[in-house]
């Protein structure tokens, strides 16, 4: 996947990742921010979770996060 950046870090223990979008120069960028501080399995876990939220369109999707993570999981 282009413009897809991962990047491991300490995050609260409850949050294992995130991924945050950025518009730029008419191109969309992503940033995966992956706990360090959780198993190496849970990590990658979490890569594919976030992954299929830039695949499927999330960002563009008119559905409530919940919603949005109910189908994901």
């Amino acid at each position: 996947m282009e413009n897809v950046r991962i990047c491991y870090c300490v995050l609260p223990c409850e949050i294992k990742g995130f991924v945050a979008k950025r518009f730029e120069d008419g191109e969309d960028y992503y940033t995966i921010y992956i706990n360090s501080n959780i198993r190496e399995e849970i990590q990658q876990e979490t890569l594919k979770h976030e992954l299929s939220h830039i695949s499927n369109c999330d960002f563009e999707s008119d559905n409530h996060v919940n919603d949005i993570e109910c189908l994901r999981h």
